[in-house]
């Protein structure tokens, strides 16, 4: 504050509002205008209210010198070091979430509804994923045009006894395609589905090395003993234990049955197996 004083009754109220640069002021017999000395200083001062600045502002936004990445005071206690990382660590995974959430209904309210408009003309989708999600469509689209294959052969006089050699054929097709699949997606395909948008920002930074140690851990319990996921109780806390490290049991189980269903194949086609019954001789007359 700058603050000033005088002895002149006809001196302007605020000189530093109601003057302008280059005004003149015409002083009395009383004397002049004289400033009146209110600045610190004390110059430590300065350092101590900046310091008292600075620790507000971390204690406002959570930005400690651990999670400034800042080497922290020799004399701070291991035990408080671990309860100001886990303190930042909450206190920034709520802001995540908060964002996250404001994002998610910024999409199922603006983004989604926009796009399935854009998208109810008739087009071609191109399907690009992992080995597990094409091994799902390609089992999809297989069983679809080997139903319709097996259908327009018998009505076109055919007798078709099995769809095994139709649905081999259409595969082998299909994996020649490689990686990508098009899809012709009929006009307003879209108009009836229900969307949900979610956005997962928590773990912006994978630990792949952990990530590929869980991997191995599963693996490891699955090959020391197979036999776990065909008792229900053991196989409901196998799968409950995997999710906890990091893998998801959807595609454990559906590894499990395709396992399954290929084990059984080789059985159903020994079942189909046509066996000629030998003639009975009779020895009666020997």
């Amino acid at each position: 504050m700058h603050l000033f004083q005088t002895k002149d009754p006809t001196v302007v109220k605020n000189i530093l509002r109601d003057l302008e640069n280059g005004a003149v002021l015409k002083a009395g017999d009383n004397g002049g205008i004289t400033p009146i000395s209110n600045e610190e200083r004390n110059l430590p001062a300065f350092t101590s209210e900046e310091q008292a600045w600075k620790e507000q502002a971390q204690n406002m936004t959570f930005s400690y010198d651990l999670a400034l990445g800042a080497p922290m005071p020799s004399s701070t206690p291991a035990t408080n070091a671990a309860i100001q990382n886990n303190n930042i660590r909450s206190i920034f995974a709520f802001k995540r979430e908060n964002l996250a959430i404001m994002l998610q209904n910024f999409f199922n309210t603006f983004v989604i509804p926009q796009c399935i408009n854009d998208l109810s003309e008739e087009h071609i989708l191109r399907f690009t994923g992992s080995t597990e999600e094409m091994n799902k469509l390609d089992s999809i689209i297989i069983e679809s045009l080997t139903r319709e294959e097996a259908i327009k052969r018998m009505l076109s006089g055919h007798a078709v006894t099995e769809t095994d050699s139709i649905r081999a054929e259409i595969e082998k097709q299909i994996k020649k395609r490689g990686d990508e699949r098009f899809l012709l997606i009929k006009k307003n395909f879209y108009r009836d589905a229900e969307f949900e948008f979610d956005i997962n920002i928590a773990n912006e930074q994978e630990d792949s090395q952990l990530v590929a140690t869980n991997l191995f851990t599963v693996f490891q319990a699955l090959a020391t003993n197979p036999q776990m996921l065909q008792d229900p109780m053991i196989k409901s806390v196998f799968y409950k234990w995997a999710e906890k490290v990091g893998v998801n049991p959807i595609n454990l189980e559906t590894a499990s049955q395709q396992g399954q269903m290929k084990a059984a194949a080789p059985a159903e086609q020994n079942q189909n197996i046509n066996v000629v019954p030998q003639p009975v001789q009779n020895n009666q007359g020997q």
